[in-house]
């Protein structure tokens, strides 16, 4: 007999999407853990290239409204890459 996890999670896009995974009652403690490690490290990652793109895409609209590059946004879009080269290599862009 298995067990079904269900987690619901809202997000922007869809009312609901919902993580289903059966998990066997006799399985390993350890396997659960890794599996919701695994699930949470994949959420994480979505979450965070989402913000980078909302980040950019805020940068971008306010150098071409206005039409030339500021010392601030130069620095912001060095701190971007940054971020943008650790999400890459499966880094946090946190870590800035």
């Amino acid at each position: 007999m298995s067990r079904v996890i269900e987690r619901g999670v809202r997000t922007k896009d869809r009312a609901d999407t919902l993580a289903k995974v059966d998990v066997p009652e006799d399985s390993d403690r350890s396997e659960l853990e890794s599996l919701m490690d695994a699930w949470y490290r994949e959420r994480g990652a979505r979450i965070e290239v989402s913000l980078m793109l909302m980040r950019m895409r805020r940068l971008l609209t306010r150098i071409v409204k206005r039409g030339y590059i500021t010392d601030r946004d130069r620095h912001e879009a060095e701190l971007v890459l940054k971020a943008a080269a650790l999400l890459e290599d499966g880094q946090a862009a946190t870590k800035l």
